[in-house]
């Protein structure tokens, strides 16, 4: 079992990438019990945000940059068994003809699988600093349990 980025999922449906073509299956990410419930969160590292700054030069200019990246020519490139890029806009689940999967049933499953765990995902704090902040943060919390479990 690999609990990784919905690319390798991409790969596995290549024979040129992979041995195990038509042999694997797609899901949510395992859980964990919280209050008699199972929670699951799925980690997102990689941002998917395009901006343009207000003190740009050219906005209209960046603005279609930014378009034609993340909506022309995005479903291409994140559907290719190559690129290393996840789903992440809902075109990219409600045109599944870019995904190239041995059968429909997976790339059925694929495609479920990961709009289920984006629906449950949790962004990576991603700002200088922020390995040191969630350090700090660990500790208080773990501090803070062991005080209030005695």
């Amino acid at each position: 079992m690999v609990v990784q980025w919905s690319d390798v999922g991409k790969k596995t449906a290549d024979p040129q990438l992979s041995k195990v073509v038509g042999k694997v299956g797609f899901a949510l990410v395992p859980g964990t019990e919280v209050n008699g419930k199972v929670q699951h969160r799925t980690p997102m590292p990689v941002g998917r945000v395009l901006a343009v700054p207000a003190t740009s030069k050219n906005k209209e200019a960046a603005y279609w940059v930014a378009k034609y990246l993340s909506l022309d020519k995005s479903p291409i490139t994140v559907a290719a068994n190559w690129s290393g890029q996840d789903p992440y806009r809902v075109s990219h689940f409600t045109d599944p003809s870019h995904y190239k999967f041995p059968d429909e049933a997976s790339r059925k499953d694929y495609l479920e699988a990961t709009e289920a765990n984006l629906k449950v995902g949790f962004p990576d704090l991603n700002i200088p600093g922020a390995a040191q902040y969630i350090d700090a943060l660990d500790r208080l919390l773990a501090f803070n349990l062991a005080r209030l479990s005695r």
